[in-house]
């Protein structure tokens, strides 16, 4: 059953900025090098919540700094949790694992997480219940593709839930129309990948599994494709699922 939609507005599409609204911050794991913001706002009409993190792993610095700039973004409805830096040891060295390991290998499924990070970064989600959850990554590699390094860039990995499946292919295609260059190879297109649904202790699986609601791990591949333009494939992917009507 369709509810209220979540959709930016129409200077947040045009521009993927917003007019000046409040957005109150707090910060997890205080005092520690983990020391991380969470981001959180509320528009005065009743909607979705819209949960969006990066920085999981400090090397696929897209996801972190695309996540940055969704900080700034007002919805329409509905209320914004934005968590951009996860690990901010790995971050700081621009390393795949922070100084306690895999933050994304950390969500196990059904019980608490096993790194005190994790925990208060779980805490936060299940403090906002949100309606629609987004992870966001890189990969050197391309999903699926024997050309180049193997990986899992180029693609949308959705949860098996509700509509996420749908709009994961939904926003493949608005992508490759819009954003892949011409002179790009065809292995570049963006495709759905497969669920992500708690095979692996991931964050998105773990979201799917325990709260059972839509999420999607975005992944752009690293390789050979310049950083700024990666941050806005990585953008546009959220831009697209939240603009449909569809999404609950």
């Amino acid at each position: 059953m369709k509810t209220s939609a979540v959709a930016l507005s129409a200077s947040a599409i045009a521009s993927e900025s917003a007019a000046a609204h409040e957005i109150e911050q707090y910060t997890i794991r205080d005092g520690t090098p983990e020391q991380t913001t969470v981001y959180v706002t509320e528009e005065n009409r009743s909607g979705p919540t819209v949960f969006v993190i990066g920085g999981q792993h400090g090397d696929e610095p897209s996801g972190w700094m695309a996540a940055n700039e969704i900080v700034q973004w007002q919805l329409d409805t509905g209320k914004l949790v934005v968590i951009p830096e996860a690990d901010q040891t790995a971050i700081q060295s621009r390393t795949y694992t922070g100084d306690n390991g895999n933050l994304n290998r950390a969500w196990t499924i059904g019980s608490d997480p096993t790194r005190p990070l994790a925990r208060e970064i779980w805490d936060v989600v299940e403090e906002h219940n949100p309606d629609v959850f987004f992870d966001l990554h890189s990969s050197f590699g391309i999903y699926g593709s024997d050309w180049g390094p193997d990986g899992v860039g180029q693609a949308i990995h959705p949860t098996p839930h509700d509509y996420a499946p749908q709009l994961a292919s939904y926003a493949a295609t608005y992508i490759n129309r819009n954003f892949i260059p011409d002179n790009y190879r065809d292995e570049y297109d963006f495709q759905r990948g497969p669920f992500s649904a708690g095979g692996i202790p991931t964050l998105t699986g773990k979201v799917a599994a325990d709260l059972e609601k839509p999420g999607f791990t975005v992944e752009s591949t690293r390789y050979e494709v310049p950083l700024d333009r990666r941050v806005i494939w990585t953008r546009r992917v959220v831009t697209d699922v939240l603009r449909h009507r569809d999404v609950i």
